[in-house]
């Protein structure tokens, strides 16, 4: 059952309050709207589970939504955000309108990971599975690693190749994190003998927007790192290191709770993850996302429950900044939320299904906050005594 877990203000005192949003996601049609993803877009759908069922293949290799991220706002207009579906293109998200752009030529035979953003416009990387993904008709360092999505001309840039980083061509750049000026990037490497693993450091000499795979190789230096080195860069960072509006905002979990969660801000760098340790000898860590925006900032886990706090696009400011807490609706066994971004009133959702390292059916939900909480009775009156 779907709540909305409101801390109340009652005579300075706080009290929560749990009111039934059951009713509220059963209309559909006003609160909430399904999708899956396809292999030329996304489609409309009353139930994940109803999605054309498809055959299920490792997450490197499948159709699913790898990354969402929100834009940073300018004050002027919604700030939009992107979802990056793998092995076909990007999907625009500007508060309730969608915008498919596709390119065959650079996603048909890669995985795509990660968006981050260069000057609020997204950027991903692209490798290739060598375990799985068996085709060989392009050497490996014609490939590009980081490709640029311009909005503007909504086309897709590539940025840096394999060939730039004088990489072998039986290298894959498994993982990247992005700090604003450098580049930190984990390198496997399949030998007759054994897979190798080696780590780079490489700043760019211009603005990374700048760079095109026909010039980069002089706009790059690179810095063998050991593979410790690397591992501080990505190392989880202890949740009483969040930032204090991801504190506030997950302030009631209680102590006995343990999790990891990933945090970006807005029209911001590659995420860092925070663990809270919790009770060491519970048998579960949940694991969630987070988001940081200039005036809101929110969290959800992969079961769907959502903390958000702040004021969201032109709207005022939720119970007077205090964290709400509410479920989105139930998925399946079998199904699970991943990453979300919010643009203007609307929230964007991942969602796909698993099993181990396979993903079958996904897509994402689009959730109308205007109606289900700026609309919302026990919001708007919970400052009477």
């Amino acid at each position: 059952m779907p709540l909305l877990i409101l801390p109340l203000s009652c005579k300075k005192k706080q009290a929560e309050q749990a009111i039934d949003t059951t009713a509220l996601f059963a209309e559909k049609e006003t609160t909430h709207t399904w999708y899956y993803v396809t292999n030329t877009g996304y489609n409309e759908i009353d139930l994940p589970q109803n999605a054309p069922e498809v055959f299920e293949q490792p997450w490197t290799e499948s159709i699913r939504i790898a990354s969402i991220v929100c834009a940073a706002g300018d004050g002027q207009k919604d700030a939009p955000a992107y979802a990056l579906v793998n092995r076909v293109g990007i999907i625009t998200f500007n508060d309730s309108s969608l915008q498919f752009h596709d390119d065959n030529v650079l996603f048909s035979n890669s995985t795509a990971t990660q968006l981050v953003f260069v000057n609020n416009a997204p950027v991903f990387s692209l490798y290739r599975n060598s375990f799985f993904n068996t085709n060989t008709a392009e050497k490996a360092t014609q490939r590009p690693f980081l490709v640029q999505y311009n909005p503007e001309a909504q086309l897709f840039y590539p940025l840096i190749s394999y060939d730039n980083l004088k990489l072998p061509e039986s290298a894959e750049i498994t993982s990247y994190t992005w700090n604003g000026t450098k580049l930190y990037v984990s390198i496997k490497q399949n030998t007759p003998e054994r897979i190798l693993f080696s780590y780079l450091k490489v700043t760019p000499l211009l603005p990374l927007q700048a760079l095109n795979p026909a010039t980069a190789q002089n706009k790059l230096t690179s810095e063998k790192m050991s593979a410790e080195q690397f591992r501080v860069i990505q190392d989880t960072v202890p949740f009483q290191k969040a930032p204090e509006k991801l504190q506030t905002l997950l302030k009631t979990l209680p102590d006995s709770l343990g999790f990891y969660i990933d945090c970006s801000q807005a029209g911001g760098t590659s995420p860092i993850t925070y663990i809270h340790a919790g009770n060491r000898s519970a048998d579960t860590t949940i694991i969630g996302k987070a988001v940081i925006a200039d005036t809101w900032t929110a969290a959800i886990f992969s079961d769907g429950t959502v903390y958000l706090c702040g004021a969201l696009s032109n709207r005022t400011t939720l119970l007077d900044g205090s964290p709400i807490s509410f479920r989105l609706p139930k998925l399946p066994v079998g199904y699970q939320y991943g990453d979300f971004a919010i643009s203007g009133t609307t929230l964007y959702v991942a969602w796909e299904e698993t099993s181990f390292y396979k993903t079958g059916r996904a897509g994402f939900i689009q959730i109308d906050m205007d109606t289900l909480l700026y609309h919302n009775t026990a919001l708007r009156e919970h400052d009477e005594p």
